[in-house]
């Protein structure tokens, strides 16, 4: 299955479960992307090269290798006072900031009003190793 086959193949399932295809939102748009991406990564189609994430904060780099931790051991997402909490701040403002700066760079999708709906579109190399490409 090519990527514009089985995006078409998502977006018809969308339209019969009742979500409006003809004009998507932004947020839409974001999740239909993640969708296609995740798919392609369940059928070994897609491979991402991305680099060592040197245009990132190391606090950029901090959250997005705590959220690969977590997906890699299958666990929920974490909130942002959880996230907080394992970057030692208080601030749960800091980390909504570091979020959106990474939904900015293309790291992240956010699904707004939805708590823990955050899916990585790029992937940091595992610590001392070359780019992963998952």
């Amino acid at each position: 299955m090519t990527p514009s086959t089985l995006a078409i193949a998502i977006v018809e399932d969308r339209a019969e479960r009742g979500i409006d295809t003809a004009r998507p939102d932004r947020t839409e748009l974001v999740k239909l992307c993640g969708e296609v991406i995740a798919a392609l990564r369940r059928r070994g189609r897609l491979v991402l090269q991305v680099d060592a994430g040197a245009s990132l904060s190391r606090r950029q780099r901090q959250l997005i290798r705590i959220l690969q931790d977590r997906s890699d051991a299958g666990r929920p997402m974490p909130s942002q006072s959880e996230l907080a909490q394992a970057m030692g701040t208080a601030s749960v403002s800091q980390i909504h900031g570091i979020k959106h700066a990474l939904v900015r760079l293309g790291w992240l999708a956010i699904e707004p009003n939805q708590a823990r709906a955050i899916t990585l579109l790029k992937r940091l190399p595992k610590r001392g190793g070359k780019p992963n490409g998952r």
